[in-house]
């Protein structure tokens, strides 16, 4: 089987997932609010709009590392885990601990898929901007895509 198109499949279901979740999460809110009688902050349809498509590709950047863990490792446990672990913003953590002791490097915590979603947590108003958002949640699907590309070329993958 080409194992290209087997990955593009991949990324394909992964963003499918990537919507789908983002919908469940908004729908699961919007009806908790409602039982509930919360008092959501109106927004406007194309700024919730954005909101949603930049969860999504953020989402997805998570997915494409964990499917990248789960091939690299050959054990789905192994990237579960790996996943959960950059999920939880373990990696930003320690960014932001050696931006303690080196402080030229501060600045990359805000380059990480947990910062983003941080942001996106605070609605479009947060630290980071929409663009910077999309383009950080691009190049994690694109850079894992293409080291996906390198681990499944391996003949035991």
């Amino acid at each position: 089987p080409n194992r290209l198109a087997f990955l593009g499949a991949r990324i394909v279901e992964i963003l499918v997932l990537a919507a789908l979740f983002t919908v469940m999460i908004v729908a699961a809110t919007l009806a908790t609010a409602a039982v509930t009688g919360l008092e959501l902050a109106s927004s406007p349809l194309p700024d919730f709009a954005l909101w949603g498509v930049l969860v999504a590709v953020v989402a997805a950047g998570f997915g494409m590392l964990t499917a990248l863990a789960v091939w690299a490792t050959r054990k789905m446990a192994a990237g579960i885990g790996i996943g959960i672990l950059l999920a939880s913003g373990l990696v930003t953590l320690g960014i932001q601990g050696l931006g303690m002791l080196i402080p030229s490097i501060s600045f990359l915590a805000d380059y990480t898929l947990s910062s983003c979603m941080g942001s996106l947590s605070l609605g479009l108003g947060g630290p980071l901007g929409a663009g910077h958002i999309a383009l950080v949640g691009a190049a994690f699907i694109a850079v894992a895509g293409a080291l996906c590309a390198l681990v499944l070329k391996r003949k035991d993958v």
